[in-house]
C-alpha cells in the first residue's frame, strides 16, 4: 500500500481534507508573510471556524477567559503564530472520526489531545516554550490512523486485533497488514496538506525521531509525548504502548525520572484541554 499511498489519498472520496479557509491558514509558512490583516481576513471568511478559535483562545487553557473579543484582539495578545496553530488544532479534531464500529474512536480523539498537551509541556521543560509548533505538532502526529479508518478501515482493524492479540506494537502489525505504518502515512497526508516541513516532519517521524533530517527535536518532543499521553489515557492505548529509548531521552537532555515527577501537573493540564476540546462549540467530539 506504502508505494501507491499518494493514489490511495486521491481515491478515498471521504478523505479527511482541512477546510478552505485552514488549508490556506496552513500555506502561511512565512511569518514575515503572515500578517494580523491578511490573517483576520481569512478567517472572516469562515464565521464558525472564528467562533470556535474565540472560545479556545478564550478558555482557561490560554489563561484569558472572556478577555479576547476579536480575532486581531487574539493575534495581539497571543501573536499570529499561535492564533495560525489555533486554527490548524481546531481544524484537525474536527477530522477525527466520532464513530466506528469495532472500533473506540474516541481513544484516538483522547490520545490527540493527551499528545499535544504533553508536546507543549515538553517543549516549556527543555528550554522549547516559544516554538509556535509544539500544540499542533503533537495533535497531529497519528492522523494516519485517521487517513487508515477512512481509507481502509477493516484492514486497520486487522492490524488493530493483530497487535492486541500478539502483544505487539501496532506500528509493526500496520506495516504487515497495511504494507505501511500510520507515521509514513501520516507524513503522505501531511504534504497532500502543504502543511510546514516541522510538522510534517514530526508526523513523519515521531516512531524514529533520530531520523528525522531537519526537525530530530521536535519530532523527539513529539515521540516522548505520545508515550506519556498513553500513560495519562491508558484506555486510548490499543497495542502494546511505545517505549522510549535512552538515546531520545538524552538528545533531549531529559531523564524518564525527572519527567515522571511532572506527570500530576501533566495530567492536571490534560484533564483541562480535554474539556475545552470536548465542547461542541469548539469541534471535536467522543
Amino acid at each position: 500500500m506504502c508505494s501507491n499511498i499518494a493514489t490511495k489519498l486521491e481515491e478515498v472520496r471521504d478523505l479527511p481534507t482541512l477546510p478552505g479557509v485552514a488549508r490556506k491558514v496552513a500555506r502561511m509558512v512565512d511569518a514575515s508573510s503572515l500578517s494580523m490583516e491578511r490573517l483576520s481576513q481569512e478567517l472572516g471568511k469562515d464565521q464558525a471556524l472564528t467562533a470556535k478559535i474565540l472560545r479556545l483562545v478564550n478558555s482557561p487553557f490560554y489563561g484569558f477567559s472572556g478577555k479576547i473579543t476579536s480575532l486581531p484582539h487574539a493575534m495581539t495578545l497571543l501573536g499570529v503564530n499561535i492564533v495560525k496553530n489555533a486554527v490548524l488544532s481546531v481544524s484537525v479534531l474536527d477530522l477525527f472520526p466520532r464513530r466506528v464500529l469495532g472500533f473506540r474512536a474516541e481513544g484516538l480523539w483522547e490520545h490527540a489531545v493527551g499528545s499535544a498537551v504533553a508536546t507543549q509541556w515538553l517543549g516549556a521543560l527543555t528550554g522549547l516554550a516559544g516554538c509556535d509548533h509544539l500544540f499542533v505538532a503533537g495533535l497531529l502526529h497519528d492522523i494516519g490512523r485517521v487517513f487508515f479508518l477512512k481509507a481502509a478501515p477493516h484492514d486497520f482493524l486487522e492490524a488493530v486485533e493483530l497487535a492486541a492479540r500478539e502483544g505487539r506494537p501496532l506500528l509493526e502489525a500496520e506495516r504487515e497488514v497495511l504494507g505501511c505504518d500510520h507515521a509514513e502515512a501520516g507524513g503522505v497526508l501531511a504534504g497532500q496538506w502543504r502543511l510546514p516541513e516541522p510538522l510534517a516532519q514530526a508526523v513523519s517521524y515521531h516512531h524514529k525521531p533520530l531520523l528525522a533530517p531537519d526537525e530530530a527535536r521536535l519530532a523527539a518532543l513529539v515521540h516522548v509525548a505520545d508515550c506519556l499521553a498513553y500513560q495519562m489515557a491508558p484506555a486510548s492505548c490499543v497495542a502494546a504502548p511505545p517505549r522510549v529509548e535512552e538515546a531520545v531521552w538524552h538528545s533531549l537532555g531529559l531523564s524518564q525520572d525527572v519527567v515522571e515527577q511532572g506527570l500530576p501537573g501533566l495530567a492536571a493540564a490534560f484533564d483541562q484541554a480535554k474539556e475545552v476540546f470536548a465542547s461542541d462549540k469548539v469541534g471535536a467530539a467522543a
